[in-house]
């Protein structure tokens, strides 16, 4: 009897593809890319062929973990040989929007399209809308970033290190600079930590981890005005 790929196989291996995608581990992908496989990415960026895909996400997926919100995934088609599964899954502050279509390739599954489009994640109407911050390098660059991006900044000396989902980067501003200018969810546990409390996975004694799997200390004297603060919810 002939291999059929089921609704739990492509649904299930949808999620975990995804998964593997945002966690830097391009090389536990490889084997789902088929050798004929065409990637439009949500810059409509597109590559055709298992070794122009490759190249594009070795350079591509992002140095630090990501997590994946409020995904769903459907199957649309599924035949003897094919399965079509859409979906969508939020980063931060994008919504993306996917199409994968799985094939059977010597009886093992393999992707042979995928299309991926974003948008920002919308907010209630009245919501109070966060302009990008304006961020200066210590070379003179100029950095407009949102928010919702920063997962953590962390003192340098006089400069500070502004740690994001995809990159990191160094800015001239001092810690009181940057934290008069971040929103109320941002908030300083430490004289040289400020954390997204909406990135905040863990809080244990003495220190916060976050989405991305970074510890950050809290003092001991402030431990309990922290968990206080983070037990408040969405600041």
């Amino acid at each position: 009897m002939s291999q059929h790929i089921t609704l739990e196989d492509s649904l299930h291996i949808t999620q975990y593809f995804l998964e593997q995608l945002y966690q830097s581990s391009s090389s536990t992908i490889a084997p789902y890319l088929s050798y004929n496989i065409v990637w439009i990415n949500a810059d409509m960026q597109y590559f055709y062929g298992y070794h122009q895909v490759l190249h594009y996400l070795n350079s591509w997926i992002p140095d630090r973990f990501c997590e994946i919100r409020h995904s769903h995934y459907h199957l649309v088609i599924s035949g003897r040989t094919t399965a079509i599964v859409t979906g969508q899954y939020s980063i931060r502050s994008h919504t993306f929007y996917l199409t994968a279509v799985w094939i059977l390739e010597s009886k093992n599954i393999k992707l042979l399209h995928f299309h991926l489009s974003s948008t920002p994640v919308s907010k209630p109407l009245g919501a109070s809308q966060k302009q990008a911050l304006k961020l200066y390098g210590k070379n003179g660059e100029c950095y407009f970033i949102c928010p919702e991006e920063i997962t953590y900044i962390e003192a340098q000396n006089i400069a500070c290190q502004v740690h994001c989902c995809s990159n990191d980067f160094l800015i001239s501003q001092s810690m009181n600079q940057v934290a008069s200018a971040l929103p109320a969810y941002f908030l300083r546990i430490h004289r040289s930590f400020i954390i997204n409390s909406r990135c905040v996975r863990k809080v244990q004694r003495y220190e916060a981890e976050l989405s991305d799997g970074t510890l950050v200390p809290i003092p001991a004297k402030k431990y309990m005005a922290v968990l206080c603060q983070l037990e408040q919810g969405d600041l």
